[in-house]
């Protein structure tokens, strides 16, 4: 799978209770404050990372692969971090080795290798102004790295992109600023791939996150309900409410499975991420996966464990496996997703 992580940020909710409990239960950590703004890119909602010493860490992407490709919506609204020091984009971490992108104080991006820099672009961006970066590069001594900007090249070059040991990066921070509070940092629209597989494993230009929603019960024998009878009304957290609304049971086999929102704003689609958050209720140990309905086919996701504590589990599947192609808005619009006890 080349398609690691995915995030429109359209679902964290709008205090600081929500966010936090939202990227906790994402595995994201996280710094002082962090703010959901309720004007995306296209729409929906974008992060905005607001405070000294508050860049947001992911999980562990689960590669170790040399190669990085993602993209990502930012903006900044200044090119003039505090005393003089340059601002982080977007960087990519194995927990101890760094390298990320930069702003710098007269708007150019350097990519920077564990404290030094590697290139720097002639161009610099423009304030207040959505821009969609791309970037690319193989972990080595003499590797090459490409970055560019609304769809134009503005670095690129072979040079030593390997900070100390590192052979991968398997974590990404957003706003990786240490103690400065400006500049402020937004951001939407984010993928991460590496060069796995076949299909997802190089820059894909300009794209959007799409963020749907469960809207009715398909399939469901789920036993205990925390209220009402649907079960889709109790798992379609915006944000993420934690104990407030659920569905419970430890039956193997039992699933709840839904029918979803439509789509009608998607061209090429590389692929959906399903975003299943639970925990256990005993002690006794307790796996779930993910299930998918598409046309004739059905398929099941990865076992993952849950734990006496909220986690989110990401299935990604980058093909309809009723087509074994790419997804289609209406594939996707005719397809159920939802979970099963293994």
């Amino acid at each position: 799978m080349a398609l690691l992580w995915t995030d429109g940020f359209d679902i964290y909710g709008s205090n600081d209770g929500e966010i936090e409990t939202s990227l906790s239960a994402r595995g994201y950590t996280y710094g002082n404050i962090i703010v959901i703004d309720d004007t995306g890119r296209l729409s929906g909602s974008s992060l905005k990372i607001t405070t000294a010493y508050a860049p947001i860490v992911s999980p562990d992407l689960g590669t170790t692969n040399a190669t990085i490709a993602c993209g990502v919506a930012f903006k900044t609204d200044t090119a003039s971090p505090s005393n003089n020091d340059d601002g982080a984009i977007i960087a990519f971490t194995d927990g101890t080795n760094t390298i990320g992108l930069e702003v710098t104080t007269n708007g150019n991006i350097t990519i920077n290798v564990g404290g030094s820099i590697l290139d720097t672009s002639s161009n610099t961006i423009t304030t207040d102004t959505w821009h969609f970066l791309e970037w690319k590069f193989t972990v080595g001594a003499n590797e090459a790295y490409l970055v560019k900007i609304d769809g134009d090249t503005w670095i690129s070059g072979n040079g030593d992109t390997q900070d100390g040991s590192a052979t991968y990066y398997n974590q990404f921070k957003l706003r990786n600023v240490t103690g400065y509070s400006t500049p402020d940092f937004w951001y939407d629209d984010l993928y991460i791939m590496d060069a796995t597989g076949n299909t997802n494993n190089d820059l894909i230009g300009d794209s959007k996150i799409i963020t749907i929603q469960p809207d009715g019960d398909d399939s469901c024998n789920f036993a205990t309900l925390s209220t009402g009878t649907d079960h889709y009304a109790l798992v379609d957290d915006d944000p993420f409410d934690g104990d407030s609304t659920y569905v419970e049971d430890g039956t193997t086999g039992n699933r709840d499975v839904f029918t979803y929102e439509n789509t009608s704003d998607a061209n090429s689609i590389y692929g959906i991420s399903i975003i299943t958050a639970g925990k256990r209720t005993d002690t006794d140990a307790l796996n779930i996966r993910t299930f998918t309905s598409s046309g004739s086919t059905n398929a099941t996701g990865a076992n993952y464990a849950l734990e006496a504590s909220y986690a989110s589990g990401l299935e990604i599947l980058e093909e309809d496996p009723d087509t074994s192609s790419a997804w289609t808005a209406s594939g996707v619009n005719s397809a159920k997703f939802g979970f099963e006890i293994v």
